[in-house]
């Protein structure tokens, strides 16, 4: 949901779909998956939407869907509203779990691989695991206007 109003590619993809999936089902409270899926049958009312966790879905990709033209945009240009950038400086998993929480308003998601761990965030939360030989790297989405503050708060980590 925190998406759906800051980047319009989501609309663009879920205008065209005929298949959405409603991923996480089970990382947040099922209020928010009601709310999820109420919003995209407003947006697009003959796609079908399957909950999943973990995207686990039976898809045909060969069923017959309901004949539409083509409407909307879909390759729009990158959107002012997210920035994307990555790291590969070394992070104490509890420092920067500290951190995205704490600017959890200005960060969309961070995926990626510190020393010995996977560390995944979104807005269902954090998850960390531990993977022997990781090397850091993370992928940061952040919101457009908050990039420079983000990168420079996290060179003081």
């Amino acid at each position: 949901m925190k998406l759906r109003h800051t980047l319009p590619n989501i609309l663009a993809q879920i205008e065209a779909a005929d298949v959405v999936l409603i991923n996480k089902t089970d990382r947040n409270p099922p209020e928010k998956t009601v709310e999820a899926d109420a919003a995209v049958q407003a947006i697009n009312p003959i796609a079908e939407r399957i909950k999943t966790v973990q995207c686990g879905a039976e898809v045909d990709l060969f069923a017959e869907h309901a004949p539409r033209g083509l409407q909307g945009e879909y390759a729009k240009c990158r959107d002012p509203n997210y920035a994307a950038f990555v790291t590969e400086q070394s992070f104490s998993g509890d420092s920067l779990e500290t951190f995205v929480l704490t600017h959890a308003n200005d960060i969309y998601r961070v995926k990626g691989t510190l020393d010995g761990e996977f560390f995944d965030y979104s807005t269902a939360g954090v998850i960390r695991t531990a993977q022997p030989d990781a090397k850091p790297a993370l992928a940061w989405i952040v919101k457009g206007r908050a990039q420079e503050k983000i990168t420079a708060l996290l060179a003081t980590l």
